[in-house]
C-alpha cells in the first residue's frame, strides 16, 4: 500500500501523520481547477500546469505505462487504445476516474465554463499511435466540457499535445451534431496546448472551439487521460 507523509506541526513531537495516498493529491487538483484562469482566445479554455501532484502523478504514470494493453483496441480505430481491463488490476487509474466521474467534480467543469446544464462526467486512459490523427472540430455539443491530462513519456515532442485552430473560411456548413471533420488546409492552427507532463487541458465545446491533433510515423506512443461532461439525458459509451 502506497503512503503519502505530512508533518502535522500542531502536534506534540512534530510526529508524523500518514494518509492513503489520493486523498490530498485529488483535492489538490480540485483546487487548482478552481483557481484555473480561463484563456479567451480563440475559444474559451484552461491549461493547468503540473495539476496533481509530482509523486501522486509519478506513481499513476508508472501504473499507466507498465500496463501492456492487450484487448482493449477501440473498434475502427486500430492506432488507439482504451486502457479499459487496466481498471480491473490498477489501484490508482481507478481512483483518479471515481474522482473524475463523481458528481462534484463535473459540477465543478461546468461551473468554470457558465454551464447551467446538468452533466455527468466519462472518463479513459488512453494510447494512440500514428497514424492516429484527429483533423479539425468543435466536438458535438452533446458534450459540456471536454478535458484530458498529458502523460508523455520521456522525449515526447510538445507538439503531440492539442492544436487550437481558427478557420480561414466560413464553416457554417459544417454542423457539430454530426461527426464531420474538416480539412487541415481550411485551418491556422494559432496556439497549441502543448504536450507536457501532468498537464490538464480544458474547454467547453462551442461554435468556434476547432481543434485538432496530428502524429508523425517516428513520434513514441501518445498517452493521455480523456474525459468529457455529457449532457444528463445522453447516453454515451466512450
Amino acid at each position: 500500500m502506497l503512503y503519502r507523509s505530512h508533518l502535522c506541526i500542531n502536534c506534540p513531537g512534530l510526529y508524523l501523520i500518514f494518509l492513503h495516498i489520493g486523498l490530498l493529491d485529488l483535492k489538490e487538483f480540485e483546487e487548482k481547477l478552481c483557481a484555473g484562469r480561463i484563456i479567451e482566445f480563440p475559444y474559451p479554455h484552461l491549461i493547468i500546469r503540473d495539476v496533481f501532484s509530482d509523486f501522486f502523478y509519478s506513481e499513476l504514470e508508472k501504473e499507466v505505462f507498465n500496463y501492456k494493453a492487450t484487448k482493449d483496441s477501440v473498434e475502427g480505430f486500430p492506432s488507439l487504445t482504451n486502457f479499459t481491463s487496466m481498471l480491473e488490476e490498477g489501484v490508482l487509474g481507478r481512483k483518479v476516474l471515481d474522482f473524475l466521474e463523481s458528481d462534484t467534480i463535473a459540477q465543478l467543469f461546468l461551473d468554470k465554463f457558465n454551464k447551467r446544464e446538468r452533466g455527468y462526467s466519462v472518463g479513459k486512459f488512453q494510447k494512440s499511435r500514428f497514424p492516429y490523427k484527429i483533423t479539425p472540430h468543435r466536438d458535438m455539443l452533446i458534450k459540456l466540457v471536454s478535458y484530458m491530462v498529458y502523460m508523455p513519456t520521456e522525449g515526447s515532442p510538445t507538439d503531440m499535445g492539442t492544436n487550437i485552430c481558427v478557420p480561414q473560411k466560413d464553416m457554417s456548413s459544417l454542423t457539430q451534431e454530426d461527426r464531420t471533420h474538416a480539412a487541415w488546409s481550411d485551418f491556422t492552427i494559432v496556439k497549441q496546448a502543448e504536450y507536457i507532463r501532468n498537464t490538464l487541458f480544458v474547454f467547453a465545446p462551442c461554435d468556434n472551439s476547432w481543434h485538432s491533433v496530428q502524429m508523425k510515423e517516428d513520434y513514441p506512443d501518445r498517452y493521455i487521460l480523456r474525459g468529457f461532461v455529457f449532457k444528463s439525458n445522453e447516453n454515451i459509451i466512450l
